[in-house]
Parts: C-alpha cells; sequence; structure tokens
C-alpha cells in the first residue's frame, strides 16, 4: 500500500504527523484530493474540512480556518492558523453565535460592525458544515 507522510501544523505546534493514504481538503480553486506520487504543488486552502484517510481507511476530520498545502514528492505539509478536531466543535455554541450576529445585523445600530458580524457567521457556518460532514464519516463507521 502506498503512504506518504502528513504534517499540519497550527502557527504555534504541530498537531499530527504521520502516513497517510489520503487528504482531502478545500482549495481556492475547488476540493482537492492528494495521495502518493501526487504531482508537487503549493496553494491555498479556503477554510472548511481536511479529511485524512489513514492506511487502515479510517478517516480523522479537522476544520481548517484557511491557510496553504504543499505537497512534494513524498510529504504533505499543511499549515493553518486555527485548526480544530471535528468532534470537538460546538454546534451549540456555533448555533448561538449566528443566531446572536443575526439579530445584531437587524437592529441596525451604527456600533454594530456588520462586516465583522457576517464574517462571523460565514465562519460558523463553515464549521457547522466540518461538523455535519464528521457526524456523516461517525455514522458510516469511518471515523478515527
Amino acid at each position: 500500500m502506498n503512504s506518504i507522510q502528513c504534517d499540519i501544523m497550527s502557527i504555534d505546534c504541530l498537531i499530527f504527523s504521520k502516513k497517510i493514504k489520503q487528504i482531502t481538503a478545500i482549495g481556492t480553486e475547488g476540493e482537492l484530493g492528494v495521495l502518493s506520487g501526487h504531482t508537487p504543488f503549493i496553494t491555498q486552502l479556503n477554510s472548511g474540512p481536511l479529511i485524512i484517510t489513514h492506511i487502515n481507511n479510517k478517516k480523522e476530520i479537522f476544520y481548517l480556518d484557511g491557510g496553504l498545502i504543499e505537497v512534494e514528492s513524498n510529504m504533505i505539509s499543511c499549515l493553518s492558523y486555527s485548526i480544530i478536531k471535528a468532534n470537538e466543535i460546538n454546534e451549540y455554541e456555533l448555533t448561538k453565535n449566528i443566531n446572536e450576529a443575526k439579530v445584531l445585523i437587524k437592529e441596525k445600530s451604527s456600533t454594530i460592525n456588520y462586516t465583522r458580524a457576517i464574517a462571523d457567521i460565514s465562519l460558523a457556518h463553515s464549521r457547522l458544515r466540518t461538523l455535519k460532514q464528521f457526524k456523516t464519516t461517525l455514522t458510516n463507521n469511518a471515523y478515527h
């Protein structure tokens, strides 16, 4: 079985370092998947799920707040400012944050930072999509 070394790093620490079968992420041009032997490249990642397929075909899902991925002949490196394991995402808190931001936007107060409120809603929705993907994977008994 072909495998490739994968390192996932936040700004301040190494989060994950193992040989894996495949990685899937959302790049700026759309979803991308990398297996052993992939052509080298470097590209930006959008916020969303990063899915690791282990050698035993079990999956592990992380949420990235954007970042970079670099693929070399035998190495994948991912760097993101913020990385969260999908099973640590708090659905209740995210839903509460979305609802509070929507209320603030509807109030149309001059003290509201609308750009920030919209960005917070977008971020929360992105994390919720990752959580939904994690739950689907968990239901299919493929989670590591």
